[in-house]
Parts: structure tokens; C-alpha cells; sequence
């Protein structure tokens, strides 16, 4: 369900079909049934979007170190990594709002990047579907980099 009552869920995750998604919310009792109400959608899975470029590692963040930006919700490690991001989030949010480079730029479309598997190329964070994918990447980023707008 969406945050406001009796709201379908499909309002708040159609977009999101295709992703790995997490998301916040509670569980309440509709009639018979237990129902979700969603609160916020979750980016990147809630691994920190710093600790990809920082750590070189996909890290999960903690919901209580969390901000906003552009109405998509983040997790992060440390303060210091929510402080980073909140003076400069362009550099650390995902290219192609984290959907596969190596996906569009092969005619597969728009497929979810998977928040574990990424990589970090002339500053900007990549992710992939799978492994192949950010192996293919990582052999020739300009293949890739060159077709796409960041």
C-alpha cells in the first residue's frame, strides 16, 4: 500500500518494477489481510552512496544516518559520509540513476543496476546487472561511456 490509506502501492512502485527496491514503512491489519504501507523507497538498495567512490566497497548504510535528495531517500555509513554527499550528491549518485550502462548501451534498455556490483570511472559510479556486465565495462569504459549522457 502506499503511504496514504487505502492508496494501491502500484501508485508509489510502478516505476520501480524492474529495480531492487527497499523500502520503509509499517505493517497494519486491512480486514483479514496484513498489509505494508510503504513510507519512502530506498535507493541503491540502502548501501551508502559514498562508500562506492570513499571505500571502493558497496557498504550498507544505517536507516538512522538517512537524507533526501530530489525526493529519492539515502542511507550512508557515517556522518561524515551523509555531510560529504549532502555538499556535492551529484558526485556520488549513480550515472543513469544507477540503471546498466552496458544494458542500454547493448539494446537490452533500461535494466536496474545491481547496488553491489559497480565501479567507479573518471570519478562518476556505475552500476550493473551482473557481474558480466561490469566485467565487459571495466575492459573498455569508453565503449560505453562515449554513448550515453551522464
Amino acid at each position: 500500500m502506499g503511504a496514504k490509506k487505502h492508496q494501491p502501492a502500484r501508485d508509489v512502485l510502478i516505476d520501480r518494477m524492474a529495480d531492487h527496491v527497499t523500502v520503509t514503512g509499517h505493517v497494519a491489519k486491512l480486514g483479514s489481510a496484513d498489509v505494508i504501507y510503504v513510507d519512502t523507497i530506498v535507493e541503491l538498495g540502502g548501501y551508502c552512496p559514498v562508500a562506492y567512490k570513499m571505500a571502493g566497497k558497496a557498504i550498507p548504510g544505517k536507516p538512522s544516518i538517512a537524507t533526501t535528495y530530489e525526493g529519492k531517500t539515502y542511507f550512508f555509513v557515517k556522518p561524515k559520509a551523509r555531510a560529504a554527499f549532502l555538499k556535492a550528491p551529484e558526485q556520488f549518485v549513480p550515472v543513469m540513476g544507477g540503471k546498466c550502462i552496458v544494458c542500454k548501451s547493448t539494446g537490452k534498455g533500461d535494466v536496474a543496476g545491481d547496488p553491489r556490483i559497480f565501479s567507479v570511472y573518471k570519478g562518476k559510479v556505475y552500476l550493473f546487472a551482473g557481474q558480466k556486465q561490469k566485467e565487459r565495462f571495466d575492459a573498455n569504459p569508453e565503449e560505453f561511456t562515449g554513448k550515453t549522457k551522464d
